[in-house]
């Protein structure tokens, strides 16, 4: 029954990451959408474990450093890995 308790524990646990991670993207999209510097659809965001990545193609050095930026702000954000070009 003990490992039954504690294999429910560890898939709650995962889920409240996975959800965790799927708010923190949620939170960097609606940030980048609201800066009138970038364009969301251009900008790719995936998060795992906290660590978000940012991928695309955006049109300005300016872009990709705001985007990190964003990104960086947000306190559940454990890092950022950088895959923008312009």
């Amino acid at each position: 029954m003990k490992k039954t308790g504690e294999a429910v524990a560890k898939k709650a646990e995962k889920a409240g990451e996975y959800m965790d991670d799927a708010a923190i993207t949620a939170r960097i999209k609606a940030e980048i959408l609201r800066d009138p510097l970038l364009n969301v659809s251009e900008i790719e965001v995936t998060t795992t474990n906290g660590v978000v990545k940012l991928s695309g193609t955006v049109d300005s050095q300016e872009s990709i450093d705001r985007a990190i930026e964003i990104a960086r702000s947000l306190k559940d954000v454990k890092s950022v890995n950088n895959a923008l070009v312009h």
